[in-house]
């Protein structure tokens, strides 16, 4: 009886640090994933600076970067 309860408590005790790890990977792609974001939000910005001026239609525009969107996110 006293064997099946300390094999439970070991089973727990690995659960606990495999989730832990899982919990360290999500956290780090988490991040990576908020950089990438805000760095393709920088370049949009950029791009939208530098089509300010010219006589792009504003509508194609908008086109492009949301096929841009779906693409990167699918």
């Amino acid at each position: 009886e006293v064997s099946v309860y300390k094999q439970a408590i070991r089973r727990v005790i690995q659960d606990v640090v495999q989730l832990r790890d899982q919990h360290k990977t999500l956290t780090a792609a988490n991040h990576d994933l908020k950089v990438k974001m805000e760095n393709f939000d920088k370049k949009k910005r950029v791009l939208y600076e530098i089509f300010e001026g010219d006589k792009i239609d504003k509508a194609k525009m908008q086109d492009i970067f949301s096929k841009k969107m779906i693409c990167c996110f699918s």
